[in-house]
């Protein structure tokens, strides 16, 4: 990792970066400066995620304000900050006479200890659950690189829900020989290298994509949906009668019957003023990164670009729902107006602020700013209170963890588990495309 210092050969790199933001230009320094900033702050421990909302933030701000001062103490604050971090590498020695010197030269720059915790996404420990859980990730993983949206920033992924986040659980021997036992196998559909979806738990079913309109795109189309259990079947919960019923009544035949998110409930108060402007505030943000799946209409049924003048909100309600049972719209009625809100993640996020408690199937209760599916009823009670009756954790598309850990215990093997998940796939390896 090259500091910042040295890559630039400048003191005052905070400076040249309020110069970049002054004169609002991409001279030829721009890049190296970023560059070497971000690669400094990432060496600190900053994910990158944090740091892309930090540096939009700042630079809103100055636009706005031309305050480079703020700017320039909120920058040293963020240099001069500690950000304790533990830094996995895997190298590949190929030869004795190369480990040495690789261990010498990564021993300038980190602290080189003896370990087997590396993180992996566990959490369940059948050996074909687990491989093939390791078999999604490697195919998510070839996805990714084959991207390269992080390539300006020497990476490929970043450690949210945006790409598949893991729970940076110690790997054991099972883990190990999962990964080793598949090692280079993707999955492959029509000749590409599949985007293998995971999730954590099902409500009874997986989705087709249709929550992030995938179903609109024909290299989706091993993503069809079906019901997780012993001989899988397709079901229509488009309905809000046949969902309510759906979750009422779990299958005790699915794989996950028993887990604590299969079933869930959770009470809603969307009345507060607090409440109705953190709806606002999940809103507009995520109008920004989802444009197409929040859309905004006066009292007169008209489009606006906001939803600035509607008032209060007077209720919520389901306006369309998958035939795998997961809310595709949710429309927000307000005084003046109304708002229609799309993708599972934006419903979630909508519902989940005015929750303050859920109700697992095992009676245990939890805490959630975020609900933990789509998969749920949505029935008003009074004075802005609504029931929510749900299941699953997680988007509900592709593989259900849990669902291949209950198929794993059911005798199933890792190539069954997969082609049940996946439709019309092949297991191949990643090196031979």
């Amino acid at each position: 990792m090259v500091s910042l210092r040295k890559k630039l050969g400048a003191a005052d790199m905070i400076g040249q970066y309020i110069t970049c933001l002054k004169h609002e230009e991409n001279y030829r320094e721009m890049d190296n400066l970023m560059e070497a900033l971000i690669s400094d702050l990432l060496y600190k421990g900053y994910s990158l995620t944090y740091l892309f909302e930090w540096f939009k933030k700042q630079q809103d701000e100055f636009m706005r304000n031309g305050q480079d001062i703020s700017i320039i103490e909120s920058l040293r604050e963020l240099d001069e900050e500690v950000v304790e971090h533990t830094i996995y590498i895997k190298f590949i020695v190929k030869s004795d006479t190369q480990f040495w010197p690789a261990l010498q030269l990564l021993g300038k720059q980190f602290t080189i200890q003896e370990s087997d915790k590396v993180p992996f996404s566990s959490g369940w420990d059948e050996p074909e659950a687990l491989k093939a859980q390791a078999v999604c990730a490697r195919s998510y993983a070839y996805i990714q690189l084959e991207h390269g949206d992080y390539a300006a920033f020497g990476a490929h992924v970043d450690d949210t829900t945006n790409y598949q986040v893991y729970n940076k659980q110690e790997r054991d021997e099972k883990t190990t020989a999962a990964v080793l036992d598949t090692a280079g196998t993707v999955i492959r559909y029509q000749g590409e290298t599949a985007e293998a979806y995971y999730f954590s738990t099902s409500a009874g079913v997986t989705g087709n994509g249709d929550a992030w309109h995938l179903d609109e795109d024909p290299k989706y189309g091993y993503l069809s949906g079906s019901l997780v259990k012993e001989g899988g079947g397709e079901t229509d919960l488009s309905t809000e009668e046949a969902f309510a019923a759906f979750i009422a009544q779990p299958d005790t035949a699915a794989y996950e019957n028993g887990k604590p998110f299969f079933r869930w409930t959770a009470a809603g108060d969307f009345s507060s003023e607090e409440t109705q402007n953190k709806m606002k505030e999940i809103i507009v943000t995520r109008k920004e990164k989802t444009p197409k799946d929040i859309s905004f209409y006066n009292a007169k049924g008209r489009e606006k670009k906001d939803m600035n003048g509607f008032g209060s909100l007077v209720r919520l309600a389901v306006t369309g729902r998958s035939k795998n049972g997961v809310i595709l719209q949710l429309k927000l009625e307000y005084e003046n107006g109304s708002v229609l809100v799309g993708n599972e993640y934006n419903v979630r996020s909508l519902l989940g602020a005015g929750v303050k408690e859920l109700t697992l199937s095992d009676g245990s209760k939890r805490e959630s700013a975020l609900l933990p599916s789509a998969y749920t009823t949505l029935i008003p009670l009074e004075n802005g209170t609504y029931r929510m009756d749900g299941g699953g954790y997680g988007h509900g598309i592709g593989m259900s963890q849990n669902g291949a850990q209950g198929m794993a215990l059911a005798g199933k093997s890792c190539g069954e588990i997969l082609q049940f998940f996946f439709q019309d796939i092949e297991l191949t390896n990643g090196d031979a495309k």
